[in-house]
């Protein structure tokens, strides 16, 4: 698979995350259904036809300031990120039963092709 170019254009939430979407002409999701499709990897409601790429940028721990930072995100959406090229994909292990967002142990590194453009 070749590098490919992301841009995130702006910001959005999930109901406990602060997120940047992805626009990356469907290569996440297209990643995202090939790791599910392999046996023995756990797919939750949140991929294959669910899923939804993005750069998770902060989570909610608590609602002071929530209402303030929510009005804020929706007034400002626009982001301004440079593109970035993805040059690497690294598969990681999660350990989800001791909360969310747990350390996470790297499986493997995937270096992409560089492109020729």
């Amino acid at each position: 698979m070749p590098s490919f170019p992301v841009r995130f254009p702006r910001f959005n939430l999930f109901p406990s995350v602060v997120y940047a979407e992805v626009t990356d002409d469907g290569r996440f999701s297209q990643l995202n259904q090939r790791v599910c499709a392999i046996p023995d990897v756990p797919v939750w409601d949140r991929d294959g036809d669910g899923f939804i790429p993005h750069l998770t940028l902060g989570e909610f721990t608590q609602r002071d300031g929530y209402e303030q930072l929510l009005q804020y995100l929706e007034d400002n959406r626009s982001l301004d990120i440079p593109p970035t090229t993805i040059s690497e994909l690294e598969f990681v292990a999660l350990d989800l039963s001791n909360g969310r967002f747990p350390p996470y142990e790297t499986i493997e590194t995937y270096s992409l092709a560089r492109r020729s453009d």
